[in-house]
């Protein structure tokens, strides 16, 4: 996936670069159109710069640094790196119950965050949105579930949307290094992360990390 998505930018710009050259070479060529193509090939080849420095720094993650830390403080930072939408009615619900997870608190929050950021971005700007964020505790497992009535995913789509790079927009922006990054730390924290979806209805993401230590509310 990486590579078609790297493969698909280098082809537009290669198009766009033939054609630039094609004007170029016509003496009626339009100066103006000489420049939109030229601020295209701008554009994709920062976008490209970018989201490889992104896919970099966010994979440069190898090591960890996993300590005791309270579900309530990381439902508090999570939380607090949201700004939410107004068309968007945000609900969140922290545990009843405060346990101890081994974690990494600014990459967790981080991707908990992005799974709920992507969610708001999924919902858009044509409907009213609810986005319903839950930490709870089962078994031994602290879970976190994000939920929102979006458009859904395509089931074609689910076995992919972890890949870096993926997206199901037709665009050179909002690429999928997200939930590649999300993937990668919650399995760094020795977690799970699945997500169900119906298209026109909506999807739910759920992480499940495993409990460090049951404390005191």
């Amino acid at each position: 996936m990486f590579t078609h998505a790297i493969k698909n930018q280098l082809i537009m710009m290669q198009l766009l670069l033939g054609k630039t050259r094609q004007l170029a070479a016509t003496p009626a060529a339009s100066s103006n159109e000489m420049s939109e193509n030229l601020e295209k090939l701008s554009s994709i080849v920062g976008e490209t710069q970018q989201r490889l420095d992104q896919l970099y720094k966010s994979f440069k993650t190898t090591y960890l640094q996993l300590k005791p830390v309270q579900a309530h403080e990381l439902f508090k930072q999570i939380i607090g790196k949201l700004q939410i939408p107004e068309r968007i009615h945000f609900l969140a619900v922290k545990p009843s119950d405060n346990p101890m997870i081994l974690a990494d608190e600014a990459h967790f929050a981080e991707a908990l965050a992005n799974i709920i950021i992507n969610a708001f971005e999924a919902i858009g700007k044509e409907k009213d949105g609810q986005v319903t964020v839950r930490m709870y505790t089962e078994a031994s497992w602290l879970i976190v579930t994000v939920e929102d009535n979006g458009p859904g995913i395509q089931a074609e789509h689910l076995d992919v949307i972890f890949d870096p790079f993926y997206t199901s927009k037709n665009t050179n922006k909002n690429w999928g290094v997200g939930l590649s990054y999300v993937k990668q730390i919650v399995h760094g924290h020795f977690g799970h992360i699945h997500v169900d979806s119906r298209p026109g209805v909506g999807s739910t993401f759920q992480v499940l990390i495993p409990i460090y230590l049951n404390a005191e509310r």
